[in-house]
């Protein structure tokens, strides 16, 4: 299966995975829990743990980067002892949500983030390294976190002034104890594969209605590489792009449409939300991911 189906998949059978605010994710168990997805590739056996009432519970990432958190509480991700960071999630998390806003997959701590993960599975490390394709899962098995557990490398939170020496000696480090040799991708490569699945989450088929100055129903396909093409209702072109920015957990849709602009934002539930229009010619749509 290929990235654009994976991620297809995974926002499908969630069917609110939020990257945003107060929209949910699918409810795992009782009410109240919520389940979302690591993706960077999805990545399988990362350490979560989240704590709640005074007891903490720790677990491993399952299929398609899945895990279980209590909603409003703040979930570490970590590779045995070195952490990846901390956040409250909505549903998806990606490397981007743990850099903070603003951040892009360029950004210094989601490529660190993203090399080291792709790294630790020789499998995805090829696959990315050879620039054909880009690996639909990131596997950490068990041997790997236990390893990770017994390194001592400083920092062990790993940030944006994480260097790429520290993350090659943690890979050398867990290597020696592993018996496998993790070869560091570089930065390029690490910030070509971010996009890529951040593009994959975008891609798909939409529909919504919007409304003020006139009203109608609407329809776009977001391709692999974040271009956007469809039309209203009464078949006025709508065309645009994705930015691969994050914007207060979500990402800025910036097209137009009947010669007006048409600007807003895409979660990680699939729901696109904004404004249309220029002047006295105004007003707001919104719809979701089919």
């Amino acid at each position: 299966m290929n990235l654009f189906k994976m991620m297809l998949a995974i926002l499908l059978s969630t069917a609110v995975a939020a990257c945003s605010p107060g929209s949910g994710g699918t409810t795992a168990g009782g009410s109240g829990t919520i389940v979302g997805h690591f993706i960077d590739s999805a990545v399988v056996g990362l350490t979560y743990s989240y704590t709640l009432n005074g007891q903490t519970t720790t677990a491993t990432t399952g299929v398609g980067g899945s895990f279980n958190y209590p909603a409003g509480t703040p979930v570490t991700f970590k590779i045995g002892n070195i952490t990846l960071g901390t956040i409250t999630p909505s549903g998806t998390v990606t490397p981007l949500q743990l850099a903070g806003n603003g951040s892009t997959p360029a950004a210094t701590m989601v490529r660190n983030i993203v090399q080291l993960l792709i790294s630790l599975d020789p499998a995805a490390q090829t696959i990315v390294s050879a620039g054909i394709s880009q690996p639909d899962t990131i596997t950490l098995n068990t041997a790997l976190l236990t390893a990770a557990a017994n390194t001592n490398v400083t920092p062990i939170t790993i940030s944006a002034s994480t260097s790429q020496t520290q993350l090659q000696t943690i890979l050398t480090q867990i290597g020696n104890i592993t018996g496998t040799t993790y070869t560091l991708i570089n930065p390029t490569q690490a910030t070509t594969h971010m996009t890529s699945s951040l593009n994959g989450i975008f891609a798909g088929n939409y529909s919504g209605t919007y409304s003020g100055a006139s009203s109608g129903t609407w329809t776009i396909t977001i391709n692999s590489a974040g271009i956007i093409s469809g039309s209203t209702g009464t078949g006025d072109a709508i065309t645009g792009a994705m930015s691969t920015t994050l914007n207060t957990n979500a990402f800025n849709f910036n097209g137009t449409a009947s010669g007006y602009p048409w600007n807003g934002t895409l979660d990680g539930t699939g729901k696109f939300s904004g404004t249309w229009g220029t002047g006295n010619t105004t007003g707001t749509y919104t719809g979701t991911k089919q």
